[in-house]
């Protein structure tokens, strides 16, 4: 078996089509080879995660009635999208994950799942990615938080980057809430360069944990 499909999380509106699986390195290679990158040399688990991201990708386009063979990249390696539509792709081990959208209102979306990380990795993150002020929203268990954290600052990279098309690090954007109840988090850039372009606002994103990964999505809307 190629793809093992599994419930999404709910952390996205229903303006997004959401598509989540387990994928077999092994069979992905064998079986879409047309879906391969076509630039860069990349070790077998690498091409897999982009083919299996691609295929994905392609599944939920054709869920909105829109057919593509293949979703080639820019030179930043995002990927190309068909006209008026937004999406993210992401993954982490074996585990695939895709949003898109076609709803006008959506200008971008940022997606993230990363499995938790181990005790020692968690204390080496920790002044790594967080500020002073984000260590004090730390609570519950300290390798889901740090987890949470990595991959809620890397969900809003990812919504961010098609508007300002610059890079971030981890000092860049700033947690300011996360509300363990609701199960969001709200989050903006840190640099001037990127709040002339998307204001000084609070970005709000949703989160779930479930079976070992923390997942992370976040809507951009057209004021």
């Amino acid at each position: 078996m190629d793809f093992n499909w599994v419930k999404p999380p709910p952390i996205f509106s229903d303006k997004i089509k959401h598509l989540s699986a387990f994928f077999n390195t092994d069979a992905v290679l064998k079986n879409y080879p047309s879906l391969e990158p076509i630039h860069g040399r990349f070790s077998d688990s690498r091409k897999a995660e982009y083919i299996a991201g691609r295929f994905c990708a392609i599944k939920a386009l054709a869920s909105k009635g829109i057919e593509v063979d293949h979703i080639l990249s820019n030179e930043d390696r995002t990927p190309i999208w068909p006209k008026n539509t937004v999406g993210s792709i992401t993954h982490s081990k074996n585990f695939i994950s895709v949003a898109i959208s076609i709803d006008k209102s959506i200008k971008s979306i940022g997606h993230d799942c990363e499995f938790i990380v181990s005790p020692s990795l968690a204390r080496e993150m920790i002044n790594n990615i967080l500020f002073d002020k984000e260590k004090e929203l730390i609570f519950g268990d300290i390798q889901e938080f740090v987890t949470l954290a990595y991959s809620a600052k890397e969900c809003f990279f990812k919504a961010v980057y098609p508007l300002t098309k610059s890079f971030f690090y981890f000092e860049h954007a700033q947690i300011v809430e996360i509300n363990s109840k609701d199960k969001t988090f709200k989050i903006r850039a840190k640099r001037e360069f990127e709040k002339k372009i998307l204001g000084d606002n609070l970005f709000t994103g949703k989160y779930f944990i479930s079976k070992g990964i923390v997942h992370t999505g976040l809507e951009i809307n057209y004021l």
